[in-house]
């Protein structure tokens, strides 16, 4: 009986590893995504700036 308590809760521990991991990588991603998309946008807005103006 201790033994099957432990290996469930060993099994929680990684589960919840798990699931922080995946977490994490969202947050990696997604900030990731952000910054490529700000930089985007932010050329984007300097080259209508630019043609605007010549």
């Amino acid at each position: 009986m201790l033994s099957k308590n432990s290996h469930l809760l060993h099994n929680h521990f990684y589960s919840l590893i798990f699931i922080n991991f995946i977490f994490l990588m969202d947050f990696v991603l997604l900030s990731l995504s952000l910054f490529f998309f700000r930089r985007k946008v932010i050329d984007f807005y300097r080259g209508t700036f630019l043609s605007g103006q010549s």
